[in-house]
């Protein structure tokens, strides 16, 4: 299993951990407040939150109550 994390982390670049981040303390978040404190844009946050989920990274979004 420490293999698995540790290639997962490889596999991820400085941006995507920070999109991680992100969602990981607020899943509800908007993609614009996300791109702001990344420098990036947007339209990046969402191509790259849907490449983690294709990718198997990001298995689901829950919204605690």
């Amino acid at each position: 299993m420490k293999e698995v994390k540790s290639a997962i982390r490889r596999a991820l670049d400085k941006r995507d951990r920070g999109i991680l981040f992100q969602l990981d303390a607020n899943s509800r978040k908007p993609y614009a407040a996300i791109a702001k404190e990344l420098g990036i844009s947007k339209a990046a946050v969402g191509y790259r939150v849907n490449r983690l989920v294709k990718k198997g990274i990001i298995k689901g979004f829950f919204f605690g109550g």
